[in-house]
């Protein structure tokens, strides 16, 4: 079935328990049995409980027959609640997922003086890939990956691909799906962004010769790194830098940072919000997080964060790096103190950190 088509099947799902009130008009009887059918139809098609499990609100008929009928009608009120719930948690999902495009860069290798070359690199599912290659020197390669919202030409990635291509690194950096000037309708802020830079990594090796890339990314980018890093082996360091411990974390407080909802609800409309990112994107939350990610991890891997942060505690970016020490590989923390989220790169001597842990790992 087209995706277009089942979502509208499933949307009309959703909408469905309001049909026994109308039917309730000619017979109370035939309007429970028409809401049980819809609810056992909601449950299994979204997979909010087990299919057998669906079967329960026939609970609902059995009281009407033995006179419980306010019980039973209790069940629709419920059914209204969570297709009202799932219904604004899929309109928060595209809005979230589909976020306006910042195609105007801060900075751009031209502005800067540095020799470049535009590259376009189609992903492994047909988007492509919008990117600069700046060539330092010997060094690298090395990717630089923005973070939800933004694109290549940020503010704060000028910083470690401007310091790095100064150090002799040759650099390359790209927009992902969804953003800046590059192809697709949506982000899914992690999974198959980590897809796109192992993409651009294959093109970057291809291109350079080298035998393996470090990844610098900032938030979105950092968790896209730390997953790229766990899929393939060519990734030798990750430098992530302020990233969310995780999907269901970042899901959460994303609700928070970015549209000022209070705790409550995030977490009220986080499971629903879980099962559209599955339905519309494949993607399922919760099998990704970064300190499992970090466990798969064939990469050295820093992770930077400020102590300010809305999106991470400096007590989760411990858990990563410890995670990646458990891989057999060097994790470490390097906290900015007073910094807020992507702000890190305002530190004094920052490319100095960044730059000292991709040389000495870097083969």
């Amino acid at each position: 079935m087209p995706q277009g088509l089942g979502l509208l099947v499933r949307f009309a799902l959703l909408l469905a328990p309001l049909l026994p009130v109308l039917a309730a008009r000619t017979g109370r009887l035939l309007g429970l049995l028409l809401l049980n059918v819809t609810v056992i139809l909601v449950l299994t098609a979204f997979g909010v409980v087990p299919a057998p499990l669906a079967l329960v609100p026939l609970a609902s008929t059995a009281l009407f027959v033995a006179g419980w009928g306010a019980a039973a009608w209790a069940v629709l009120a419920a059914c209204i609640a969570l297709a009202a719930l799932a219904v604004a948690a899929l309109l928060i999902m595209i809005k979230m997922t589909r976020p306006p495009r910042k195609k105007v860069y801060e900075w751009t290798p031209e502005a800067l003086g540095l020799p470049y070359e535009e590259f376009t690199v189609r992903s492994r599912d047909g988007v492509e890939l919008k990117g600069w290659l700046i060539r330092g020197g010997g060094k690298g390669p090395v990717i630089v990956a923005h973070g939800y919202t933004s694109n290549m030409g940020a503010a704060y990635t000028r910083v470690a691909a401007e310091g790095l291509v100064r150090r002799g690194y040759t650099v390359a950096l790209f927009d992902f799906r969804g953003h800046g000037s590059s192809g697709g309708s949506y982000t899914t802020v992690g999974p198959k962004e980590a897809g796109d830079l192992l993409d651009v990594a294959d093109w970057l090796l291809r291109k350079t010769g080298a035998s393996n890339v470090a990844l610098v990314g900032y938030s979105m980018g950092a968790m896209a790194s730390i997953l790229a890093a766990s899929m393939d082996e060519r990734v030798a360091v990750v430098v992530a830098d302020s990233p969310p411990p995780g999907l269901p974390q970042a899901v959460k407080r994303g609700l928070t940072y970015f549209a000022g909802a209070p705790g409550w609800l995030a977490s009220l409309l986080a499971p629903f919000l879980y099962l559209w990112a599955y339905l519309l994107y494949g993607v399922w939350p919760p099998s990704y997080v970064m300190w499992d990610a970090a466990a798969r991890s064939h990469a050295h891997l820093l992770v930077v964060v400020g102590d300010q942060d809305p999106l991470v505690t400096v007590e989760e970016a411990e858990r990563i790096a410890a995670a990646a020490r458990s891989a057999g590989r060097n994790g470490e923390v390097h906290v900015v103190r007073g910094a807020g989220h992507v702000r890190t790169v305002e530190e004094p001597g920052y490319v100095d950190v960044v730059e000292g842990f991709i040389a000495g790992h870097l083969g």
